[in-house]
């Protein structure tokens, strides 16, 4: 007499990790674009940090906020950033550069 023991009882075939998580090798309902919609692309931030020296510290230095070095990070490299986000950093340039800008200045979304 066998024992046959299994970890897996069911009658179906087993479905790899990737199966069940909706990830393939071919374009479907998880493709690189929906995976990259919080990607907006280069934002005005990028070019006026360049043209006034600043660096993404000088940014988080002048804050008197909580404004982290990966929020700048991410606004600078075109990731998706939330409304309060956005402005935390306008205010943090104003105050680095000694100007005024806007949210709708930095970013174009």
């Amino acid at each position: 007499m066998t024992n046959e023991t299994s970890a897996h009882t069911s009658e179906e075939p087993e479905k790899s990790l990737a199966h069940s998580e909706g990830i393939s090798g071919t374009a479907g309902p998880t493709d690189h674009t929906t995976l990259n919609s919080r990607e907006m692309g280069p934002q005005p931030l990028t070019e006026v940090l360049s043209q006034l020296g600043l660096l993404n510290h000088d940014l988080v230095a002048a804050s008197v906020e909580q404004l982290t070095h990966k929020m700048v990070a991410r606004a600078v490299h075109g990731r998706w950033c939330t409304p309060n986000c956005r402005r935390k950093i306008a205010r943090a340039l104003s105050t680095a550069a000694g100007r005024t800008f806007s949210a709708k200045q930095l970013f174009n979304y």
